[in-house]
C-alpha cells in the first residue's frame, strides 16, 4: 500500500462497514480496498472462498 497507510483489518461484511466506521470515529482517514492474497497463501483459499468477492482490508492513514 501507499506510505503512510497502515493494513488494520482483513474482513468481509457486515464487520467490514462497522470496522472501517469505527475508525473514521477515531478520527481516522480510513481506505477500503479488495483484499489480494500473498503470492505464499497456500492452495487452501477456504478463507477467500467463504467470503466471496467480499473479501477486503480496511487500511487507515498513520502519521510519520
Amino acid at each position: 500500500m501507499l506510505d503512510g497507510w497502515e493494513a488494520r483489518y482483513v474482513g468481509s461484511e457486515p464487520r467490514l462497514s462497522e470496522v472501517a466506521e469505527l475508525y473514521r470515529e477515531l478520527g481516522f482517514e480510513v481506505r477500503v480496498e479488495p483484499y489480494i492474497p500473498p503470492a505464499d497463501c497456500g492452495e487452501c483459499k477456504t478463507c477467500l472462498e467463504s467470503a466471496g468477492d467480499g473479501m477486503k482490508v480496511v487500511y487507515v492513514k498513520v502519521s510519520e
